[in-house]
This record gives C-alpha cells, sequence and structure tokens, in this order.
C-alpha cells in the first residue's frame, strides 16, 4: 500500500481539522520577522513548507491569548457545592458551633450546649445552668474520692501532724501492734486501690502504661513500670511487685536490665529517703508514743488516739513494705554477684556500690557485698572492687573506719581467706586517701600493717624430704619406692602452687611496705600508743 501523496490534515490546537481553504492566520503579527526566520531554517535543515504549517500554530507560553477561560464551569461547580451544603445541613452544625462558642464566652445561656443538649431523637434536654467560673474550675479535676495520703514522687517529705518523741520506748503488746498494723496495711491498700481507679483512665499518660505493660516488650514493660512507681511509689506498690519479680527471674539479661532500673530507682531516685534508714511499723518511734497505757485495748472500730491520723499509719505501713522490699532486692542482688559469668558479676559489683554510695538504707549488708569481691576470682571484678571501694571515701570521707574495719574483719584477718584476696584489701588500704585530721585512721591502717606483716612472716614448717605418706589403710602410699606417672604430675602441681603462693606474698609485703610509708607522715610520733 503506498502513501504517495497523501498529506496529513492540519489540526488546530483544539483538536479540529483545519478548512483547507481557510488558513488561519498566524498570533505573532507583529513579529513577522522571526516568523520568516523560522521558517528558513526550517527548510535549511531539510524541511518542507508542510512541515511549517504544521507548527505554525503551536501554543506557546510568551502568546498572549486573545479570551480567557470560560467561567462558566467555576460557577456550576460552586452552584453544585452549595446545593450539597445545604442538603447535608453542614452549613446550620457551622452556625450553631459559632454561636456556641460565642456564648460561652461571653456568659449568655443562649446558645450555651452545657444549657441545653439534644438527645438522638431531636427533643431538648434540659439541664441546670452553672456558673462559667465553675464550669471552669470543674475542668481536668478528676472525679471520686481523694485519696487520704497525698501522690507525691518524694512520699517521705510529705508534712505530717508531729507526733511527740517518747521519753522511754517500752515495748507495746504483740497483739496490740499487729492490730494496728492489720489496720495500717488494709487503709494502705483501699488508698492504693483509689489512687488506681481514679487514674486508670484520667490521662491518655497512665492508658499508654496500661497497654505497654500487657503489650510491650521487656524493655517498654520496664519503663511504664519505672515510670508509675516515680510518680507515686506509695500509690504503686503492684509496679514495684512487679519489678522485683522481673528481677528475680533466670534469665541473665533480662535480670541485669531490670536490677538497673531498681537501682536507679532505690539509688539516685527519690524512692528512698537520703537522711535516715526506714523503720519496721512495730518499730516506729510514733506508735511508742501514741499508744500509752489506756489506749493497750485498741480495736479497729475504735478512733486513734490523738495526734495520731490515718496518714501515720499509711505513711508507717507503706515503710515497713518497702524496706522488705528492698532487702529483697538486695538479696537479688548477692546471687548475680556469685555469678559464673564475669560480666553479670562486674553488672552487680557496679549496682552495689552505687546503691551504697547514694543512700544509708541496708549500708553494712551492701558494705559486706562489696568488701567480699575484693577476692573474686577473676582480676578485674576484684579491681572494679577495689576502685569503688576508694571512690565510695570520696563524697563520705567518714566511711573510712567503717571500710576499714569490714576489710580488716572479712578478708584479712578471717580464717579460710586466700592470698589473692589478701593482695587486693592490702592495695585497697594502702591507697586511701589520709590527712592530719584523721590520725584514728592513720592508727588504725598502722595496727593492721604491723599485724598482717607479723603473719605472713611466721615461720611455716617445709615438709621434710624423708617425710612418708600413709594411705587411708595405714600403708605407705606407693609401697615406699619410686613416684609415679600421677605422683610426679600432682608434686609439679603443688610446687607451681607454693611457687605462686612465695611471689604473691612477696607482692603483699611489698604493699604492706607502701602503706606503711604513706602513713606514716599522718600520724601522730608523740602518741607511744
Amino acid at each position: 500500500m503506498s502513501f504517495e501523496g497523501f498529506v496529513m490534515p492540519k489540526r488546530s490546537r483544539d483538536g479540529q481539522v483545519k478548512s483547507p481553504g481557510k488558513p488561519e492566520s498566524t498570533k505573532h503579527n507583529g513579529n513577522e520577522g522571526n516568523t520568516a526566520d523560522i521558517k528558513a531554517e526550517i527548510l535549511a535543515l531539510g524541511g518542507s513548507t508542510e512541515d511549517y504549517e504544521l507548527i505554525a500554530d503551536a501554543p506557546s507560553d510568551s502568546e498572549i491569548e486573545d479570551s480567557g477561560p470560560s467561567k462558566a464551569p467555576a460557577k456550576a461547580l460552586r452552584n453544585d457545592l452549595r446545593k450539597m451544603v445545604q442538603e447535608l445541613g453542614i452549613d446550620k452544625v457551622a452556625q450553631q458551633v459559632e454561636n456556641d462558642a460565642s456564648s460561652i464566652l461571653t456568659g449568655s445561656d443562649e446558645g450555651n450546649p452545657w444549657v441545653g443538649l439534644a438527645n438522638s431523637g431531636g427533643q431538648k434536654i434540659q439541664l441546670p445552668a452553672q456558673p462559667k467560673e465553675q464550669l471552669l474550675k470543674e475542668v481536668g479535676k478528676p472525679t471520686g474520692t481523694k485519696t487520704q495520703f497525698p501522690a507525691l514522687s518524694e512520699w517521705h517529705a510529705v508534712e505530717l501532724p508531729v507526733v511527740p518523741t517518747p521519753s522511754q520506748t517500752e515495748a507495746l503488746p504483740v497483739d496490740l501492734v499487729n492490730r494496728v498494723h492489720e489496720h495500717a496495711k488494709t487503709i494502705l491498700e483501699a488508698d492504693n486501690k483509689l489512687y488506681t481507679a481514679q487514674n486508670r483512665s484520667a490521662t491518655s499518660a497512665h492508658q499508654f502504661y496500661s497497654t505497654i505493660m500487657t503489650s510491650g516488650t521487656l524493655s517498654d514493660k520496664v519503663s511504664a513500670l519505672t515510670l508509675s512507681v516515680q510518680e507515686s511509689p506509695l500509690h504503686n506498690m503492684k509496679a514495684l511487685e512487679t519489678l522485683v519479680g522481673l528481677a528475680g527471674k533466670r534469665s541473665r539479661g533480662q535480670a541485669v536490665e531490670v536490677l538497673g532500673a531498681l537501682k536507679d530507682l532505690f539509688g539516685p531516685g527519690a524512692l528512698l529517703p537520703s537522711d535516715r534508714k526506714l523503720h519496721f511499723f512495730a518499730s516506729q518511734p510514733g506508735l511508742f508514743a501514741a499508744f500509752g497505757p489506756a489506749e493497750l485495748g485498741w480495736r479497729k472500730n475504735d478512733s486513734l488516739p490523738k495526734p495520731l491520723k490515718q496518714e501515720h499509719l499509711i505513711a508507717w505501713a507503706y515503710e515497713g513494705w518497702l524496706k522488705s522490699t528492698y532487702f529483697q532486692v538486695i538479696k537479688i542482688i548477692e546471687t548475680w554477684c556469685n555469678d559464673e559469668v564475669v560480666f553479670a558479676r562486674g553488672k552487680a559489683v557496679d549496682y552495689v556500690y552505687q546503691l551504697l554510695r547514694e543512700k544509708p538504707e541496708q549500708e553494712a549488708n551492701l558494705l559486706r557485698l562489696l568488701v567480699n569481691k575484693l577476692g573474686d576470682s577473676d582480676k578485674k571484678v576484684a579491681s572494679k572492687t577495689s576502685y569503688n571501694l576508694l571512690q565510695l571515701q570520696v563524697p563520705h570521707p567518714l566511711m573510712k573506719s567503717t571500710i576499714i574495719s569490714a576489710i580488716e574483719s572479712d578478708l584479712l584477718f578471717r580464717s579460710g581467706q586466700s592470698l589473692h584476696a589478701k593482695y587486693y584489701a592490702i592495695i585497697t588500704l594502702n591507697q586511701t586517701s589520709l590527712s592530719a585530721k584523721q590520725d584514728s585512721v592513720t592508727k588504725q591502717l598502722l595496727h593492721i600493717y604491723f599485724d598482717l606483716f607479723t603473719q605472713l612472716l611466721a615461720k611455716r614448717q617445709p615438709p621434710t624430704a624423708d617425710a612418708i605418706s600413709l594411705n587411708k589403710k595405714g600403708e605407705v602410699q606407693g609401697g615406699g619406692g619410686s613416684a609415679g606417672k600421677k605422683a610426679r604430675k600432682k608434686q609439679v602441681s603443688n610446687d607451681s602452687t607454693t611457687t605462686s603462693d612465695d611471689q604473691l606474698r612477696e607482692k603483699i609485703l611489698s604493699a604492706i611496705l607502701t602503706g606503711v610509708n604513706r602513713a606514716i607522715p599522718y600520724s601522730n610520733t608523740n602518741d607511744e600508743a
């Protein structure tokens, strides 16, 4: 099929076929020179006149249209939108919202949605009008009864009515203390339930906490529980119990992470007071002052003796519970201090040090744990323990004597302790910072150095070469002949151990002499003791 002689019909910009007899004139009437140049360039490039006529009417950015677009479509669209809005009633709702906002701001009852509401049937429900100030005051106010004890992060800083200190702390009857304690635990539990009911759906934060605790990862759960405890420790006892339960699991990674969160709560956090130790309920001084001889027959339904209040019982019951919970946490940390993995032992040592540095609660048990880790089989853990004990003396210089006494009684002069433990104990003592104002500490160190030096220099009875070993039957071990293969191997091992002990003993003696040289300048040489 041949297409010779076929000419493609020309079309306008609207897509209409142009009439061959009526060519459209160019709109660039004042620009004939440019048109001629374009036509000449097309012909020079091998084009034809038909090619030029094909692009002659193509629009460009520089063209000025004779007439703008028709406004009819836009007008029709606006009419359709207006009709749809009227049918849906959106215009009335918008006007009503505007009127309601104006009436609330001006204090007018007309159009106020708080005064008249419409039910699903369109019937208006009349409610008693309330003043604008009362409405604004009740916005954000929690519903329900207020908790008896204030919901604060520092529960121990709450100012309670003063209870006089008793002159003599005579023991109260056990049955009376138990009755008062049970009553205190009852009102503490009721206060916890009331706080939970008020805040369960009060804010989006509590709803988020609840969602995370049920469906989140372990890290999310630990974070949510920690935030809940920090918000009000006294009213979030279950959250703290959950954290302690998670720390007691035998999963090493989980226990280390949860113990880190508990360390932050009990250490740098506000869960424990910084200026005193906790008391059990039966040891509260105010309890002895409130219940005198006339109140020994107190029962649950009786009123509390003055000036004792319900807040006192709540605080004392929580304080006793918190003391027991903290001791449970320390026992968990002690378990991980003896773990077979070095990483877990190192983290546990750090947790013990940070707790001992921040708060006085359970300081005797924490110090015992830290001192015992000087004898850890791993050199890194023992060295870290020595460093932590020295760093503990920086914020608490008055604890130097206590730390030295603990090292003396638990390691240096305690039977069964290895030379390895004694070595790290001595290098901890000889690096203790001294001053002329603490002469008692210097004397204490010098007494330890001289006693240990004498003990290490005591002559040992070396085994005689002609010593005969007997077996369990009383016969000569090995028949009195030459040592066999296993006996020679055992003898080599014993000789190696003896050599290692001798070297370690020499290191200890050198560390003792270093300590003596450091302590002598700070001692009172005129004191014969």
